[in-house]
């Protein structure tokens, strides 16, 4: 959990003492290069580039003292009461624009089962019309075909945690976003504050 619950930022030049990062992941490797722009992406990452680099920069703020904290990690804490999970899984799928009650029942059930950590990675990664092997109760929506890959749009942009939400004095922000491929973002700091904050 977060060893400090005062949010207490009141400049940009202060002392850092605590991050939250996102390492990149799978989510990489589904940007798929038709629909680049979709995702708001110029070209194609390395994933094991990435991962080299992220680590090597978030050991620098280590050896400067800072706390580095991951949303993998706060996000399965937060998702280990089944209520919490539940009602943040809805929410997910929704922003994720999944309008048909066939599609989103098949996707609660993609995910029930799955441990905490191993959830948040899959829903950041994104889901493929292959990985749910049928849709329960079929609107006529859910019958058009698409040659588009997902049903749950990947989450690349993620690692740009500064977007999302600000911490401004003693309270943060969350940040509508300009695009609405990134609008799931917001529901991560919006579980990790609201639930670690609220007592």
């Amino acid at each position: 959990m977060v060893s400090d619950k005062n949010i207490h930022v009141y400049n940009e030049v202060g002392q850092l003492k605590s991050v939250l990062l996102h390492c990149p992941g799978e989510e990489i490797e589904n940007i798929v290069p038709d629909y680049l722009r979709r995702l708001l992406f110029d070209e194609i990452a390395y994933l094991k580039q990435a991962k080299r680099e992220h680590d090597q920069f978030a050991q620098l703020l280590r050896d400067e003292g800072v706390e580095v904290l991951y949303l993998t990690d706060l996000m399965s804490e937060i998702l280990q009461a089944k209520e919490v999970r539940d009602r943040f899984l809805r929410e997910f799928i929704k922003e994720g624009r999944i309008d048909t009650e066939g599609l989103t029942e098949s996707l609660l059930e993609y995910f029930s089962g799955i441990p905490d950590r191993e959830l948040i990675y899959r829903c950041i990664a994104g889901v493929r019309k292959e990985q749910l092997h049928h849709i329960h109760k079929k609107s006529l929506g859910d019958m058009i075909k698409n040659a588009y890959p997902f049903y749950l749009d990947p989450i690349p942009n993620l690692y740009f945690q500064r977007d999302p939400f600000a911490s401004v004095g003693s309270g943060i922000t969350l940040n509508v976003m300009a695009a609405d491929t990134r609008n799931r973002e917001t529901l991560f700091p919006k579980y990790i504050f609201n639930l670690n904050y609220s007592s």
